[in-house]
């Protein structure tokens, strides 16, 4: 008889990962990325900071591979990027 585990595999942080994840200045962007897929001029708004901030904050968690491109809506020339982080 075999087993079978409804639950999807662990997947461990990277050291890099971890580092950003316990970064306390990335707290309330991971809350709000967490909570509502959202563009950077939404997490500019919401965390009261210039778009370049917000888009060099969103960057450096997509390149970590904590945040991801979860819609691309669309707009005159290039289309406006929604971001979100996946549970893991």
């Amino acid at each position: 008889m075999t087993v079978t585990s409804p639950l999807p595999p662990i997947r461990h942080a990277t050291a890099a990962q971890a580092a950003l994840l316990l970064d306390v200045t990335l707290r309330a962007l991971l809350g709000l990325l967490m909570t509502t897929p959202s563009t950077v001029t939404e997490v500019a708004l919401a965390l009261k900071v210039s778009p370049n901030r917000a888009q060099y904050l969103v960057g450096k968690l997509q390149r970590a591979d904590i945040a991801v491109i979860t819609a691309v809506e669309p707009r005159a020339g290039r289309g406006m990027r929604r971001y979100g982080v996946t549970p893991r």
